[in-house]
């Protein structure tokens, strides 16, 4: 079964992680609805979604087997920092799952809002990517 996913920061093709994903197929660039807010969080410099707002984040589709969506899931530490997200995508009407803030890291989310930079564009630049290297040291599924 495929999964597909949106990413927006630093699994975008050319990002210094988008080799984690592994062998993906890559399905198209794409922007959800406008109902969120990205954050950069710093340090260590990378992007978050929280599930609330006014922006629409750009990103790229990718359709992951289950092996690598669980993968995925594991690699950016779901549930204690990011939670799945159901979307549908505007440009190609794509239901793919987007990573947005875990409730568990936000008990008012206005006044984390308020704590980071906000990306007012939605669409993070690659050459800002960054995340810690994954414990086992894995790159990818």
């Amino acid at each position: 079964m495929a999964h597909l996913l949106f990413v927006y920061g630093h699994h975008k093709r050319g990002g210094k992680f988008h080799d984690r994903l592994g062998n993906v197929r890559f399905m198209g660039t794409d922007f959800t609805a406008p109902e969120f807010t990205m954050l950069e969080i710093l340090p260590p410099r990378l992007p978050i979604v929280v599930a609330r707002g006014r922006t629409s984040i750009k990103g790229e589709v990718y359709a992951l087997t289950t092996d690598q969506y669980n993968y995925y899931l594991k690699m950016e530490n779901v549930p204690l920092f990011a939670v799945p997200k159901t979307i549908r995508t505007e440009k190609n009407k794509f239901i793919a799952t987007i990573l947005v803030m875990s409730p568990n890291l936000m008990i008012n989310s206005r006044q984390f809002i308020k704590t980071y930079p906000i990306v007012s564009t939605g669409e993070y630049p690659i050459e800002k990517s960054y995340i810690p290297a994954l414990e086992d040291g894995k790159r990818g599924v």
